[in-house]
């Protein structure tokens, strides 16, 4: 799947909707709920009104990202 030209994995819309490939790895579909319980709580709202959407998604990766790797143990 491609979103903007680049390849991806999964991608969450909002807090109720998320797409993934066929067969996505575990850390795709830990990572999409992750970016679901963002929305969910407000937070991609709070980041775009403070910075704007790029800049949103990109601290929504980045603490993605963190999170997966903080939960390493747990989640896999």
């Amino acid at each position: 799947m491609y979103v903007r030209g680049e390849r991806v994995f999964g991608a969450t819309i909002n807090e109720k909707l998320i797409y993934l490939e066929t067969n996505p790895s575990i850390s795709t579909v830990y990572e999409e709920l992750i970016h679901s319980s963002q929305f969910r709580t407000g937070r991609y709202n709070e980041l775009v009104e403070k910075y704007g959407n790029k800049i949103a998604v990109d601290f929504m990766e980045k603490e993605a990202a963190e999170k997966l790797i903080k939960n390493a143990k747990a989640f896999f």
